[in-house]
């Protein structure tokens, strides 16, 4: 703008400044106003004139560029993370496809066999084509009782396996025995099953050869109690003879007295369940079968033990001693098994006693509770002990200081106490004898329970 248009307003300000000077009684101000000079004016800036709104401006432009870095590094993130994914499927992959375990992975949402490896190939005889895709019941890995019911409700259960010892019928048309354990595990964001299987064929082979000999070992440990049982049996069968030919006595009076014969009645059931009781007893002992472990009450296996040898015991003029503690808790084991050991020992005691003199032929039988996770029995006996060279040996197979033994019964009766998860051990007396100890777990509860699949069997530790 030109500075000629401003001079007169410009003056007008000069004289006001004087003016007030003068009035005030100061000294006027000398005003001089060049000649020609332009004066300009500058318009008002954007942040001058609108602060507010630049302040905001530049609190969402920062905010934009802080959200997109935020952007950029979870992408970073991200990608890093689908890197260390694939890393890991890859890592695992390799695992799954060498591990010589065989190894399968079952989706739980329908049971179906999403892979299996090259050892799950070999052991299951079933090709990785034909299981993919299959479930464990199409692919015949399930086939007894309601095969479709447990497998629905194992999957619906979600609970991981333990050792479960399963049966397969293999290509060849024989059974192979598979020792199964699963977890459960997110793979490509689907709940899986990871199938590990273990073939225990041969061990479960070996196991019922130990049953047999087990087996052969009560019928030669019954052939010694030949005489005891018979006694034990015809003990109930005379009184039983004895009772009936009173009864016919008494009926053939004019007035027979019902009284005596309801008693002698009453007699003659008592009897006859007890010569019952030893023939059950004897015939759970010659049967041969599985181990089937259950809660015990080991005070009342000793006492049964002992009942089936109460006629040797005095025939060979023994006294048994019992110190029982009544207060045991209940043990985990097969009844048959653990009483077929106690009278292998007790046998092998009086064995040992033979010769010996009538007054120190006793058989003290012990029971107490060890510590907190076992109980343990004892057979004492008061014979000549074991010779220290043979104490080590004496539970080894045909190991025998008996002029006709076998060396099988000491060997077995470890065997049996080992599968029960126990143990058996002897010790010279401080004194005269020697002392067998064998020590049980107590009961414990199923690791099974709740997984959905019904009556399991647990693979012993190998």
């Amino acid at each position: 703008m030109s500075g000629s248009r401003f001079r007169p307003a410009i003056r007008a300000f000069a004289a006001l400044a004087v003016s007030v000077a003068v009035a005030a009684g100061a000294e006027p101000p000398r005003v001089q106003i060049p000649e020609g000079p332009e004066l300009q004016t500058e318009t008002p800036g954007l942040w001058a004139e609108h602060p507010a709104a630049a302040l905001v401006t530049v609190a969402v432009v920062g905010l934009q560029a802080f959200m997109i870095s935020g952007l950029i590094l979870a992408r970073i993130r991200q990608k890093r993370a689908e890197k260390e994914l694939r890393l890991s499927e890859a890592r695992f992959a390799g695992i799954f496809r060498s591990s010589p375990a065989a190894m399968g992975i079952v989706r739980q949402t329908d049971g179906r066999i999403v892979d299996v490896n090259p050892e799950w190939e070999s052991v299951t005889g079933i090709s990785r084509n034909d299981a993919i895709g299959r479930t464990p019941v199409e692919a015949g890995l399930l086939i007894d009782g309601d095969a479709e019911g447990r497998l629905r409700r194992f999957l619906e259960a979600g609970k991981p396996l333990e050792n479960y010892e399963h049966v397969l019928r293999a290509a060849d048309g024989g059974n192979r025995w598979l020792s199964l354990s699963t977890e459960l595990l997110t793979l490509h964001d689907e709940a899986c099953f990871i199938v590990v299987a273990k073939d225990v064929t041969e061990f479960r082979e070996s196991e019922k050869a130990r049953q047999q000999l087990a087996h052969t070992s009560r019928l030669a440990m019954l052939g010694e109690m030949t005489a005891s049982i018979a006694h034990e049996i015809n003990q109930p069968l005379g009184a039983i003879l004895s009772n009936t030919d009173a009864a016919e006595m008494l009926l053939a009076r004019p007035d027979p007295p019902l009284d005596e014969v309801k008693q002698i009645l009453t007699d003659i059931r008592r009897d006859d369940r007890r010569a019952s009781e030893v023939i059950k007893k004897v015939r759970s002992l010659v049967g041969l079968r599985e181990i089937q472990q259950r809660p015990l009450d080991l005070n009342e296996v000793i006492r049964e033990a002992v009942k089936l040898i109460t006629h040797e015991v005095q025939r060979r003029g023994v006294t048994i001693i019992h110190d029982l503690d009544d207060n045991l808790p209940l043990i985990q084991g097969d009844p048959v098994q653990v009483e077929q050991v106690l009278i292998n020992l007790m046998l092998n005691a009086m064995d040992a006693m033979k010769g010996v003199p009538m007054i120190r032929r006793t058989l003290t039988l012990r029971s107490w509770q060890k510590d907190a996770n076992s109980v343990a029995t004892s057979v004492e006996d008061h014979g000549h002990g074991i010779p220290s060279d043979d104490l080590g040996r004496i539970f080894d197979s045909f190991f025998t200081t008996k002029q006709n033994g076998m060396g099988l019964g000491l060997a077995l009766a470890r065997s049996i106490v080992e599968l029960h998860s126990g143990s058996l051990f002897a010790e010279n007396n401080a004194s005269t004898g020697a002392t067998f100890y064998l020590i049980l777990p107590i009961n414990v509860s199923s690791p099974h329970e709740g997984n959905g699949l019904g009556n399991t069997r647990r693979s012993s530790d190998r």
